[in-house]
């Protein structure tokens, strides 16, 4: 225990450090001393442990073990006098609550207990967790020390340490038959899930595999997998991602599978299609399923990097928007068999609605901004955020109402959360003051969708990411940000930037960029070309008809390109 505090964190040694001075002054009789040294030692402890619970409640303790037992043992001195009656008692008492705290971090992993993890799946439970109980624990087990103190400063008769003793002894046994519970029902769900799976007869399966907070790449793709009115479901590789999967999937089954086993024993033999909806590193895990047809969707339609992956090339088919999905592969000298790739639209935009009136025509244009966040890597950080204030001032001085709608991973980002904050700030200052209908925080970023923000705008500004192709859709004045970049490189490298106009650090591309946009809008016809190469000739009142009815192809068993010849090879031998 007190070797994690000197590996992890300076702040649990120093609490370790200020226990044991509490400790050693108590003993030598330096009461006053020692009082304010535990005091100190304790109210840090609670301060540090509290920050630590704020984003989870799991695993949290066991960091504060050391600090916790010297705490606790640090009340002793009256037990080795006179003052305490039934000291005996007392010391049990003690002694019990030591080893439980010495076994926190067992404890708290026995009940964090996860198991087989499903959701949806007919004829299966499991006992969920029960989150009260972690709460519990920590509470007395923080609570303890304190309590402890205070009936050894008071010399209270040694059996009212059992009070302390008990409510700790009782939560840690309830937690143990919870947990043996849900362990037996979790064993049982698990080896029949592979035969309730196979029950379900499903033709195809969604492999997902992605960190925490990313489920909008299921949410966008289940809708239209749905409408293929074929039995699926999703299998889960990152435990981490659970509450996201399960939070977007509606009825559809869901199923964690964090092992190889795990993976083999849930593949079921009805299986034709598996769907993939980014290039996670475990896809390989899958792939190797030679039965399977390996479909790859991505999560959005961009000129960005993830776009033309080398990656890709290792699935069956590759199901893109436009042509421009195709050749943009090709531009960067990634070369995948041009069979593989399948056009299909791009389902999500069937909502967005075509341009009615030129944004010249309205007393207060509405400009929608959406910038995107910085990125993991310094190379591929296309946000404007860094600029947004003067861009949103921009906008305020040509009369537009701005609907600002910042990507949710720029949150993260305490410079750049700085900023979203300050703009909403002064629409909200500028909305009370002229009345111009700004939408911003919540009314744009979780009451209305990304289609219904389209839908209410008539120009956007954005920087490259998949809302501009998605945009387009509408035909409505685009505005793409290339700051910190070659011009001419730029639009080599993302094409999309000419369906529209493009802002850079010339001051001079900014007034003429949005007097175009908002004024006669030269470049609509553009627009109008490149919508079909990027994003398909479908028609608009069936334009999801693209993907569902290639992905029923593919379902009903149309051979997979490397597969088709694999069979043709071993035939000739």
């Amino acid at each position: 225990m007190f070797q994690r505090a000197l590996r992890n964190d300076p702040v649990d040694l120093a609490i370790i450090v200020l226990s044991v001075t509490a400790t050693l002054l108590l003993y030598s009789e330096l009461t006053a001393l020692g009082i304010v040294a535990w005091v100190i030692a304790y109210g840090a402890l609670l301060g540090v442990v509290v920050t630590r619970l704020r984003p989870r409640w799991q695993g949290v303790l066991r960091q504060s073990v050391g600090g916790l037992v010297i705490l606790t043992f640090a009340v002793t001195p009256p037990l080795t006098t006179d003052e305490v009656s039934s000291a005996p008692v007392a010391w049990l008492s003690m002694g019990f609550v030591l080893v439980l705290l010495s076994a926190l971090p067992m404890i708290e992993a026995i009940a964090g207990y996860v198991g087989v993890r499903i959701a949806n799946v007919p004829g299966l439970t499991v006992i969920p967790p029960v989150p009260l109980l972690k709460r519990l624990l920590h509470v007395v087990v923080l609570a303890a020390p304190a309590l402890l103190f205070l009936l050894s400063r008071l010399h209270v008769d040694g059996w009212f340490w059992t009070l302390v003793a008990v409510p700790i002894g009782l939560t840690v046994l309830v937690i143990y038959a919870i947990a043996w519970l849900r362990q037996r029902t979790s064993r049982r769900t698990r080896s029949a899930l592979p035969g309730a799976l196979a029950a379900l007869k499903p033709d195809f399966v969604v492999y997902w595999d992605a960190p925490a907070n990313t489920g909008f790449q299921l949410a966008m793709w289940l809708p239209y997998l749905r409408r293929l009115d074929r039995p699926f479901f999703i299998m889960l590789r990152n435990r981490r991602s659970w509450n996201d999967a399960v939070a977007v999937a509606g009825d559809v089954p869901v199923v964690l599978a964090p092992t190889m086993r795990d993976v083999d024993e849930l593949t079921v033999p009805s299986l034709r299609v598996a769907f993939y909806t980014n290039n996670a590193a475990r896809n390989t895990h899958f792939v190797r399923f030679q039965k399977l047809t390996h479909i790859q969707l991505l999560h959005g339609e961009s000129d960005k990097a993830p776009s033309y992956n080398p990656v890709t090339a290792m699935y069956d088919r590759v199901y893109v928007a436009g042509q421009a999905g195709q050749d943009r592969y090709a531009r960067h000298g990634v070369l995948i068999d041009p069979r593989k790739f399948v056009i299909v639209g791009r389902p999500q935009v069937e909502s967005i609605l075509p341009a009615s009136a030129g944004a010249r025509d309205r007393p207060h244009p509405v400009a929608l901004y959406a910038p995107t966040w910085r990125g993991i890597r310094l190379d591929s950080s296309y946000t404007s955020l860094d600029v947004a204030e003067e861009i949103v001032e921009d906008l305020l001085a040509r009369g537009c109402a701005v609907m600002f709608r910042p990507h949710p991973w720029s949150y993260k980002d305490p410079s750049h959360r700085a900023i979203n904050e300050r703009i909403q700030q002064r629409l909200g200052a500028h909305r009370s003051q002229t009345g111009v209908p700004h939408v911003f925080g919540d009314e744009a970023e979780r009451l209305r969708s990304v289609n219904d923000c389209v839908n209410d705008s008539d120009l956007m500004i954005s920087d490259v990411s998949s809302v501009v192709g998605d945009f387009l859709y509408s035909l409505k004045p685009l505005i793409t940000t290339a700051f910190g970049r070659d011009l001419a490189e730029f639009m080599a490298e993302f094409p999309l930037a000419r369906a529209g106009y493009v802002i850079t650090d010339d001051r001079a591309t900014w007034a003429a960029a949005f007097d175009d946009a908002l004024g006669p809008d030269s470049r609509r016809t553009i627009r109008e070309e490149m919508r079909e190469y990027y994003l398909g000739s479908f028609p608009a009142d069936d334009y999801a008809s693209g993907f569902i009815d290639a992905a029923r192809r593919d379902i009903d068993g149309t051979p997979p390109i490397g597969h088709a010849e694999a069979e043709t090879d071993g035939e000739s031998d």
